[in-house]
């Protein structure tokens, strides 16, 4: 299955205890929150430019978990 593309690009703010770290727009959280479930994080990571561990903290953030067969 193809995965739409990413909304937009990545942009970097400023978070908690002084680190700045990623923070997605409201379109690119329900992009996540659609492909999350089914696909291969590798493939999450390649179309959004975002990392392993990056791809991990939005998925714990959100509540996100992988279907049976994703």
């Amino acid at each position: 299955m193809k995965i739409d593309p990413f909304p937009g690009t990545l942009t970097k703010q400023p978070l908690r205890h002084n680190s700045i770290g990623y923070v997605l727009t409201d379109e690119q959280r329900a992009w996540l929150c659609k492909w999350f479930p089914e696909e291969e994080n590798s493939r999450l990571m390649k179309a959004s430019g975002m990392s392993h561990s990056t791809v991990h903290r939005f998925a714990r953030e959100f509540g996100l978990t992988k279907s049976p067969k994703g």
